[in-house]
């Protein structure tokens, strides 16, 4: 099964079995466990904050459809710079997040992006 052939309701109850189980366990084991690939656990456990944000916005999770951002490449840094920053236990409002996108789309040379609500929905 790979990852897109599964809704968002789904990849979300897989993300709910990954935090039952032991926090040291690996990616490996979690695949096998759950019966996915490796490649889907780990994309999963990137994405994780967008897919609830976007479940939540929705109410109906189960889109598979997701709507992609004008800058696809201040996305992919913003997303890891969230990773990076909710590993470490900060927590990020949507104010931040703009903010933080706007600098990161400044030092990949972008100075035409803007942070809007619409884009932070999204």
């Amino acid at each position: 099964m790979s990852r897109n052939d599964i809704s968002r309701k789904e990849k979300l109850a897989i993300l709910d079995k990954v935090k039952s189980l032991p926090p040291d366990t690996s990616q490996c084991k979690i695949a096998e466990q759950l019966c996915v690939p490796k490649s889907t656990v780990a994309k999963l456990l990137k994405e994780e904050f967008m897919l609830h944000e976007n479940f939540n916005s929705t109410q109906t999770g189960n889109q598979k459809r997701k709507r992609e951002g004008k800058d696809p490449e201040v996305d992919e840094a913003l997303s890891e710079w969230f990773s990076l920053i909710i590993s470490r236990g900060v927590c990020v409002s949507g104010p931040l997040l703009k903010c933080k996108a706007e600098e990161l789309s400044q030092k990949i040379g972008n100075n035409q992006f803007i942070a809007t609500d619409g884009w932070l929905s999204r």
